[in-house]
């Protein structure tokens, strides 16, 4: 619930609030307070683009070299997917990464029905402002805490978290309190009482068996492995707990399918080539190398392959120069370097 996306969002929060019930006694802001609200906000975005995106930003892989249209062919059916755990949250998974969620490029039914979610929740809120104003306060919390995740406007670090939706719940919840309210005007109190007792006891003992998933890491992966085997992060998970073990062929065989799955994540690309380096496949490694440098994204990683690649090949002055280059361009990196330095 106090997550960073959650927090960024309360102020809006307040205001929304503000909205839906103003009292009568409430005199519009002055002007002053506009107007240094608008430099805060300039000011922000400024510091932002300047710092925020400086080098490479922490956007999620599936968004790698993608233009507005491609990541909106992933974001919007994320959407559909999180209107649909909101709803009937039968298959939920730890991680959203490709191919949880398919990594599409164009227009799909589920891209359109995504854009209806998208339109349709903020419509509601506006269209039940006078009708129902809880319906509208739900719509719009639904919205605003989805909303710097949604990948829309900027990919973000994520494709689909479910800690996003904590807040979004409140829009279900409402329908099933406006339910509620209609069954017991018409049936009684009882009905609406034992309905509402069969909605809590199914969806608390959901969560309660959900629970184990999240006991530790080891749980984590092996119920992800098991429930979504066609995710690619959970492979790569894998491999580097069998490479960490020593059981390097289980790891090559979890980087392959890994790689088989997703082969656009610049980050898995730039660990199994530093992988098969290290057990001695120079040749293997090559093209994952190559694959990297095709793209600024992920560069660190990459450039850490290359340098290992070049040591591994006695190209001590190539591997010298692109040591030099990591540190200039990425702070930090120095200490990964300095530990090759004999």
């Amino acid at each position: 619930m106090f997550s960073k996306e959650h927090g960024v969002i309360v102020g809006v929060v307040i205001l929304l609030d503000k909205w839906l019930e103003p009292h009568p006694s409430d005199r519009p802001y002055p002007v002053a307070f506009w107007i240094a609200l608008s430099v805060v906000t300039i000011g922000f975005l400024a510091a932002w683009f300047a710092v925020g995106w400086a080098g490479e930003n922490d956007a999620a892989a599936v968004f790698y070299d993608r233009g507005t249209w491609g990541r909106l062919a992933i974001a919007l059916p994320a959407a559909l997917r999180a209107a649909v755990l909101l709803i009937w949250p039968a298959s939920l998974s730890v991680d959203y990464n490709p191919q949880v969620l398919p990594a599409r490029s164009g227009i799909s039914v589920a891209a359109v029905l995504g854009l209806l979610v998208v339109v349709g929740i903020p419509a509601l809120a506006l269209w039940c402002r006078r009708r129902a104003p809880a319906i509208s306060f739900g719509a719009g919390i639904a919205a605003l805490s989805c909303l710097p995740t949604a990948n829309l406007f900027f990919p973000a670090g994520v494709v689909l978290a479910e800690r996003n939706l904590y807040l979004a719940v409140a829009l279900p919840a409402v329908f099933v309190g406006w339910a509620t309210t209609w069954v017991a005007a018409r049936r009684g109190l009882r009905p609406a009482a034992v309905a509402v007792a069969i909605v809590a006891i199914a969806s608390g003992w959901r969560s309660f068996a959900r629970l184990p998933a999240w006991r530790d890491n080891r749980s984590q992966l092996v119920t992800l492995l098991a429930e979504h085997p066609e995710s690619y992060r959970a492979h790569a998970s894998a491999a580097a707990v069998f490479a960490g073990t020593g059981d390097t062929a289980a790891a090559r065989r979890e980087y392959q399918q890994a790689d088989s799955l997703f082969s656009g994540d610049r980050y898995l690309n730039g660990a199994n080539a530093i992988f098969l380096i290290g057990i001695g496949d120079t040749a293997a490694a090559v093209p994952l190398v190559d694959r990297g440098k095709r793209s600024r994204a992920g560069e660190r990683m990459t450039l850490r392959a290359e340098f290992l690649l070049e040591l591994a090949r006695g190209r001590r002055t190539e591997a010298a120069a692109i040591a030099d280059s990591a540190r200039r361009r990425f702070a930090g990196e120095q200490g990964w370097y300095l530990q090759f330095r004999q």
